[in-house]
Order: C-alpha cells, then structure tokens, then sequence
C-alpha cells in the first residue's frame, strides 16, 4: 500500500541544552517525549496526495501516533499507527477514526478534534483542543512542493493530561529552479598519479592525498569562477614527490623505519635522527628541477624582486596546522632549504607524539605549497561561526598582528552588519569579507575558517577549512546512551544492580554487555541507563514478582526496607501472576540446557590473524554472550520467584516482622554455593609449611614470587585456583575491568589475610530442608508447611543453577575481554589507537569503523569519553529514584553527622561483632580492608567471597534479602544486616562499630582517625 517505500518509526525521547542568553545561566536542558520517521522511497510529493501525523505524550508515559494518508495511485485513506505504553510495551494500532475529509480538508486546522483508537491492549479516546495562537507552516516552493501546517494541542487522553503535535502534509506547486551546485568538496584520487609538482589550477591538486590539505584547498579556490575570490600565484610539492625523496634515500628510509618500530623511551632519539636527516640530505634532482622549473615560470609574469612563502601541507587537516610555515624566502636555495624544513617538521617529536595519542598514522604523508607572497595591508583570519559555540549568527575575524577580533553580525538570509569597531577595515572591507564567507560557506557546505589578505584593497585567500568545533560536547557523551525515561512516575533503584555492576560502564561494555543483558527484556525497558550508570526499573522488574497481598515482602525481599515510593505500587492478583510466572518457569530448564553447549565454546583467536579476522570472530562470539545472558536472566528469574514465593509462604500478607521471622528467614532462604572461590588449597599449604609470619609480612606483588621459591605447592594451588575462577572479579561485567588472573596482586593479599584469621570465616553447610523446616519458630498449618518444604528444596536448587550460569557468564565476558584487549594491542601496534586500552571506551560500531581502516575523529571522540569516564564513575545515586534518575551532592562525613550514631537494618543472619568497619563507596577502597573488619558497603556480589573469610560482619545499604552479598555472608557465617540506610555517610573507614544480627542494629563504638 506504501508502494516502494520502507522505514522504521521511533519513539524516544529528544535530549539536549539550549543556549540563550535570555536564560538563566545562558542556558536550559530540555527533555521531551519524541517520535520520529524514516522512510526510503519514492518521495511524498511524487506518491502522496494528502497526510496527517498526529503524536500525542500522555502524563503517564503513554506516546501514542496514527496517521491517515492519502495515496496519488493507491489507497485513499490509508490509516495506520502505533501506540508505546507507559511500562514499555510496544503495539500497533488496529483500527482509529481519523479521517483525512473530517481534519484540515480546507488547509485549515480545526480547533476541536476528536480521535479514537484501538489496539491489541486497550481502546484509548483522546481529546484535542487546538489553540489559534499554536500553529505554523513550512513551505517548499519548488515547482513540485509541499505545505505543511504544524499545530500544538492539549488533549485528553483516557483522563490523562497530554500534549499533542498536529502535522498536515499538503501538495504545494511553486516554481521551477535550477540545480544547485555541487559542493566544494576534495576529490578522491582516480589513478596513480606520479607528478612531482602540481599547480593550482591541476584538478589532481583537488585530491588532498595528493597535495596535502591546504593544496588541496588552494586548488578548490582556484576553480572559482568569481572576480571576488583572488589566489596569490604558486604551485604544490606533491605528496608522490615526498615519497620518492625518502624511496630514494636509504638514510631516510632507515629513520622512518626506526620512528614506526621506537618504544617510548626511543621515540624522541629517532624523531630527532630523522628531523636532522631531512634537513641535511641533498633533495632528489629531480625534485630540485620541477621546483626551479615551476618558480621560473611565476617569476616570468611577475615584475620585480619576489619573495616566496613555503607551508607545510599535511596529508591529515589535524596535523597539517602544526607544522612548519617559513616566508620570507628569496632564492631558489632558500626555497629549496625550507622545503626540506617543512618535510623534517612532519617528524618532529611534538608531531610524533601527536599522531602516535590521536590515531593517526605515524610516519604520515605531506606535501609543500611554495606561493608567491604579498604585500598585505591587514591580514586576519575569519570563521564564518563562532569558533567556540557554533553560534552561525556570529562572524569573527581575528587579526594575529594586534591580537584583535571583531564580530560581524549575519541575517538568517546571510546579510552581513558590522558590530561595532572595525579596527583594521573599513566597513566595506568587512562587509566585503563576510559576503566571501557566506558564499564560500554555501559552496562548501559548512562553516569555514579562512585565511585571508588584503593588498591594495582586494581580498585574497591563502586557505580554507572546515570550523574544526569540538563535535561532541560533555553533555553529549554523558548522555550518549541514556534510556528513555517517558513516564515521570516511574521508579527506579541502584540496589541489587548495583551488586554486579558497582561503577559506570565503558562505552563498550555498554554496547556489548549491557545490550546482551537487556534482551528480551529490552522493550520493557527493565535495565536503564544514566550517566553511563546503570539502574533497575522496580515497577517493571521487581513488582512482577510478588502477588498483589504481599508488598510488605517484597520490599523486605529486595530492599531490606519500606520504601515509600513503592507504597502506591499497582502489585499484581496472585492467580494472574501465577499465570505469567509459570509458563516462564516451564522454559527455564530448557533455556539452561541450552546454555550449558555455549559455555566451552571459546572465542577463535589464532596467532597471526589479521585484524579483520579477530574482529570478525569476536562478533560471532558476541552470540554465545547473548544465548548466556539470555539463561542467566531466565534462572536469576527463577531463583527470584522460588525465594520469594517462600518467604510469602513462611509471613503470608504481614506487613510488619518479628525476630521469629527474621530468624526464619535466614534459615529457608538458601546460602551462596560459592564457597569454592577462596583459595583454601594455597592456604592450607603455607599452613603446613610453618612460613606464615614471613608470608603475611611481604607485599603482595613479592608474595606471589616468595610462594614459587618458597612454598611451590602453595603456588601450584594458587595457580590452578586462577585457572578455575581466574575469570571473577569485582567488576565481572565490565570489559576494561581487571580480574583475579590479571592481577593476581588482589587474591595474594587475600591468601596473606587468610593466614592470620581463624577457621571461624570458613564455608559453612547449610542445614537440609528437613532441618529447616523442624528449627522454624514461626507457627504454619500442615498446607502452608508442605508448600513452604517444597519451595525451600526448589530455591536451593534454583540458586545452584543461577550461580554456576553466573559464573559461566562471567567466564564469557572474561573471554571477549581478552579478546578486545589483543584486538586492541593490534590496533595500537599499526597506530590506530595510541594504546591498548583505549579500545573499552569505543562503541561496538566505532571499533569496527577503526578496524577497517584509520579514523583519527573516532580516536579524539575516545580519548574526550576517557578523560569524562572518572566524572561518570564519581557520580553517586539515591537508592530510590523517581523520575529521571539525577546524581546527589553529598555532604563531607564527618561535618553534618552527629557522633551518637545507632542505625537499623533487616538482619540476614544472626550473630554479633564489634570490630573496625571499612566503608567500600568504590572498587578501589576495597584495598584499605584489614583481616577481622566489618564490610559496610552500598552492595556486594559473589565475586567478593574470598574477601568475606576475613571479616567479622557484613553491612549492605541497598541490599534485600534475597541479594548475593546476604548469601554469601550467610555462608561464610557472619552477622549481617541488609537494607541499613545511609550507612556508607555515616560511617568511615577506621571507624569502631558494632553490629547486631539478633536486633538489626548497628552503633558507633568510637571514630577512628583514618581517612
């Protein structure tokens, strides 16, 4: 029905800042619902008779869109639309009442509009009230043009308060117009082309590989026909002339070969060997002969002394502005000798060292503009937008000589005004120069900066180029990969997720890992990005889980605590819940089976493949981590469900808790099974040798050595402990993450802590259900006890098979991990990336754009995300958020918190400890922890075990019970509280405290004097 045409259209939401100096602070953060179209095909003007589009955002995150067409050779009214709901869900609209005779059929828009909808989901009716004032028209004069009327409107939609967006497609006939000109673009080289020299009116000069960039741009202005626009005489050394001067000097060669080769503490020696070189080594006669003859001939149609200009002309627009620019020259040695300069500037150190943190490659190709110079009355440069804000209303010229600038001012139309003192020009001379601007903007087909002079009252031009404006603000990378939020009510939190991603992620690990996370959960929009920072949806995730009689549950289950945002959550009956959770429950087996075929598989990475090659089979690898997230989300839900159905089973709909329940708690929900990630074999075998007190005292980095030397069976168990779980870590979804294997530093610390604790931090067994069930304190029928026994033995299960998926999981990220890290360490031995790591804050795309082939731009775009990347992770959140997730600006501990501090949390085991604490709010504090300390941190996961045998108590702020970091804890033993608020403020590291699993406290003993 749509003929030949194709798309896709998009709901979302338009981010950006708006800068105005009629704003506070001169500018605003706008956030809008958005839908959008993209459509290929025969354009509307040609296939299209009349068309409305009508997009509405409701107050409760509801967008809707439908549209009727109208068809020149098809249908007549043609109706059709989608509909995104507020928790995510995507459907179709089947049937709506929008007809193209009832709505603008006079070109008028009405002011009263009413519009019903259906689809799969429910029927929505919504009313539009169209202001006067609210509406607008764009127009295309072209002899086969277009009309369209734009109006806002308030609508009701379902007793929702929306805004709506009107938009009436009308053909429109004008008048006809000739083609516009091609823009002024470098020309892409043809054939191989051996021309030592190369003048300005060559089209070969056109092709910056061949004339370097401002050649290329002196050529491009010298094919302007226009009595406005003058080019001081003069020719290009090319860049096949540069290639054969080096081809034909073994010397040069040698040094250039050295420059690609040189480590870093080489690499200025071999830059300076080279730059002397080139200034020194006789230039190639043939090269000597084409300059004399192309001089020769300038001079021919001169009169008097002339004086030449020599600039260095790089291959790369980047790099060509730094180098060499030598006047003045007034011989043909002279000319000759500055040529040489110029060539050996390309390999100066600063240069080198440029290209080498840039992307760009190294040894590089350049040519030489050799100009006859003038004698300029006022020289200056001009940008035809503003150099620092893009702003395209503001024209600068800056004049170097008196370190001026001036500002012309320019219509929308392009009509120029001088704002305020001309300095140097006359106001036609001004005038003049923005008229050039404008006209060389329009031919180029973007903003430009422009060299100029003027000698005896004409304008003439030494180069141009593109406005090099930074393209990417902070803003936009911090927000690059944002989630929609088009629902002000939802409510998002840091607990649980938190766990397992405890930091802002890489730009790749968010188009890799956290994608393959998202799933088939994507659309319901479970997992949210912010910041780089990751966040859950509680009320599509976590309110799925529990019937609608048991709230109170659930946020003991995932929080530890109430939380007054969720008190008005919509939990769903408990017959429908059993009815969506089931069916899922059916598939987990056969999604787990599934996964068990992936997990060998390994990534085919084989010594001397191309770099095409590692990449092509990291991307077929990328559907093993999919197949492996897919099964680590279907048991994790499995898990959720069984634990929590247990603890509904064991408290039914109680909204407040005993210590009897507490304590019952404790006992049915099952214990982490990752006991095995402590190097216990490596301790017992130091143990044995009677070596500790000279173990422990050596750092750890020596440590791993003195094992080797000293306790070999030691070391031979360490090492087989890494082969087995080296792929853990703390950071287990993030690629640029280090783990257990690659720094091996991190487990010899444990194992010394190991040896100084005693047995009390080992693994302990949990009880049998039998056990469990005769141990309970709270009081159940002979139904409830039955069903409780069976959902013990199914949780234990589920969560065996959730953390050996984990574990497999962690195992596949370690393995892409690797795999970009060799990736990366190719790309940086060719110079695409100046170092190995730099490849984690690409996006999936981006690598391979650079894999194919150099992209210095992309390189830049790293490096700025690089340099924000310790901002993002700074940032710290609210457990609970609603809305659009926004970072808090805490108070420094210590200057606002009281000394008599007592907190309250949900007790996860029992017991009682009195010992040091030590606050963990990053990764990287995890290094001041000390044997027999009290962890107090937001969150944990079962890549912290072999840190737990050491402590003597566990605090986790935004942690239920359900978490990882309570079961770990309760296999180790040790007194923990989940869901204490605020903990991580009020305390510090060094600090004394104590902490009750009986009573769910914790207390300040005395301050410690650690920072």
């Amino acid at each position: 029905m749509l003929g030949d045409r194709i798309g896709y259209d998009q709901f979302g939401c338009l981010q950006g800042e708006i800068f105005s100096s009629l704003m506070p602070g001169g500018k605003q953060t706008v956030y809008l619902p958005t839908y959008r179209k993209r459509y290929f095909g025969t354009a509307d003007r040609h296939s299209t008779y009349r068309d409305i589009n009508v997009f509405a955002a409701s107050e409760d995150g509801t967008l809707v869109h439908v549209a009727t067409r109208s068809m020149i050779n098809g249908c007549t009214q043609l109706r059709y639309g989608s509909v995104l709901y507020g928790n995510g869900q995507l459907h179709c609209v089947s049937s709506h009442d929008m007809l193209l005779q009832h709505l603008g059929d006079d070109g008028n828009v009405p002011r009263n509009v009413s519009i019903t909808l259906t689809t799969k989901k429910s029927t929505i009716r919504c009313f539009f009230h169209v202001s006067p004032n609210a509406q607008t028209s764009v127009k295309n004069d072209e002899a086969c043009g277009w009309l369209m009327r734009f109006a806002s409107a308030e609508v009701n939609m379902d007793l929702h308060k929306a805004r709506a967006t009107m938009l009436l497609w009308y053909p429109h006939k004008g008048i006809e117009s000739a083609n516009p000109e091609p823009l002024l673009k470098p020309l892409k080289p043809l054939y191989q082309c051996e021309k030592v020299t190369l003048t300005l009116d060559d089209e070969d000069c056109c092709v910056s590989e061949l004339a370097g960039s401002k050649g290329s741009s002196l050529a491009l202005l010298s094919s302007i026909e226009s009595s406005e626009i003058q080019i001081p005489d003069g020719f290009v050394i090319s860049v096949p002339a540069f290639r054969h001067q080096i081809g034909s000097n073994v010397n040069l060669r040698k040094s250039v070969a050295m420059i690609r080769i040189a480590c870093d503490d080489s690499l200025q020696v071999a830059c300076e060997r080279a730059e002397k070189l080139f200034k020194n080594e006789e230039i190639d006669a043939e090269i000597v002969a084409a300059v004399k003859r192309e001089m020769g001939k300038i001079t021919q149609k001169s009169s008097g002394e002339i004086r030449w200009a020599v600039r260095s002309s790089a291959v790369v627009e980047e790099d060509s502005e730094h180098l060499l620019t030598i006047l003045d020259c007034k011989s043909e040695q002279e000319v000759l000798k500055a040529v040489a300069a110029c060539w050996a500037s390309l390999y100066s150190f600063d240069r080198v060292q440029y290209r080498l943190t840039h992307g760009i490659q190294l040894d590089g190709d350049m040519g030489v503009v050799v100009q006859k110079m003038l004698n300029p009355e006022v020289e200056g440069i001009m940008y035809t937008c503003h150099p620092r804000t893009g702003d395209l209303s503001r024209m600068l010229l800056e004049f170097p000589s008196s370190q001026k600038s001036m500002v012309l001012k320019r219509s929308f139309d392009g009509k120029i005004t001088v704002d305020g003192k001309t300095l140097e020009l006359s106001v036609d001379q001004a005038q003049s120069l923005g008229e050039i601007g404008v006209d060389l903007e329009r031919r180029c087909g973007s903003s430009m900066e422009i060299k100029w002079i003027i000698q005896q009252g004409k304008v003439h031009l030494l180069q141009i180029r593109p406005v090099s404006l930074d393209s990417w603000t902070d803003f936009e990378l911090e927000h690059e990969f944002d989630t929609p939020v088009l629902n002000g009510q939802d409510v998002f939190t840091t607990a649980n997720v938190k766990d397992a991603i405890p930091s802002a992620m890489t730009s790749l690990s968010n188009t890799i890992v956290k994608r393959a996370l998202d799933g088939p959960r994507c659309a319901d929009r479970s997992l949210l990005t912010r910041n780089h920072n990751v966040f859950l949806n509680v009320k599509n995730v976590l309110m799925n889980i529990m019937p609608k009689y048991a709230k109170g549950t659930l946020h003991l289950a995932a929080f530890g605590h109430e939380e007054p945002l969720l008190r008005h959550g919509n939990l769903k009956p408990a017959m429908i819940l059993l009815k969506e959770v089931v069916p899922c429950l059916k598939h987990v087996k056969a999604i787990v089976n599934r996964s068990k075929q992936f997990t060998e598989i390994p990534i085919d990475i084989k010594v001397g493949m191309s770099l095409k090659e590692t990449h092509e089979a990291i991307t077929k690898y990328l559907e093993t981590l999919q197949e492996m997230c897919r099964a680590h989300a279907a048991a994790t839900q499995a898990t959720t469900f069984y634990q929590s159905a247990a603890m509904v089973a064991l408290a039914g709909s109680l909204e407040e808790f005993t210590s009897d329940h507490y304590h019952d708690f404790a006992l049915i929900l099952p214990s982490s099974e990752q006991s095995c990630c402590i190097p216990e074999a490596a301790v017992k075998a130091i143990e044995e040798s009677g070596k500790i007190e000279e173990f422990v005292c050596l750092d750890a980095p020596s440590g791993r050595k003195w094992l080797e030397v000293n306790v070999p069976k030691a070391s031979i168990a360490l090492e087989r402990f890494l082969e087995t779980h080296g792929h853990r870590s703390l950071q287990e979804f993030e690629l640029m993450g280090e783990t257990w294997a690659s720094k091996p530093e991190i487990l010899v610390g444990v194992v010394q802590a190991l040896c100084t604790v005693n047995s009390s931090g080992k693994p302990q067994r949990g009880l049998r259900s039998r056990k469990v069930m005769k141990s309970l304190k709270t009081p159940l029928g002979s139904i409830r006890r039955w069903l409780l026994k069976y959902l013990v033995v199914k949780s234990r299960r589920s969560q065996r098979i959730a953390e050996d998926i984990k574990s497999d999981l962690a195992q596949s990220v370690d393995r892409l991990r690797k795999a970009f890290r060799v990736l990366g360490e190719g790309l940086a031995e060719i110079g695409r990336l100046p170092h190995r790591d730099l490849i984690f804050h690409l996006t999936k795309f981006e690598v391979s754009q650079i894999v194919n082939c150099n992209n210095h731009e992309l390189v830049a775009k790293a490096l700025h995300r690089k340099r924000l990347f310790p901002k993002w992770n700074s940032y710290r959140y609210a457990e609970f958020l609603q809305g659009l997730p926004q970072p808090e600006v805490f108070a420094p501990v210590g200057k606002t918190l009281g000394g008599d501090v007592f907190l309250k949390g949900t007790p996860a085991f029992n017991g009682e400890a009195q010992a040091r604490c030590c606050v963990v709010n990053k990764v990287s504090d995890i290094a001041q922890m000390k044997p027999g300390d009290i962890l107090v941190t937001r969150g944990a996961d079962a890549g912290w075990s072999p840190f737990f045998p050491i402590l003597s108590g566990v605090v986790l702020e935004r942690s239920g019970l359900l978490s990882n970091g309570a079961a770990v804890a309760k296999e180790f033993g040790l007194p923990c509280l989940v869901g204490v608020e605020e903990a991580t403020r009020h305390f510090k590291t060094g600090d004394v405290v104590a902490i009750s699993g009986k009573f769910g406290t914790l207390r300040l003993i005395s301050r410690g004097n650690e920072r």
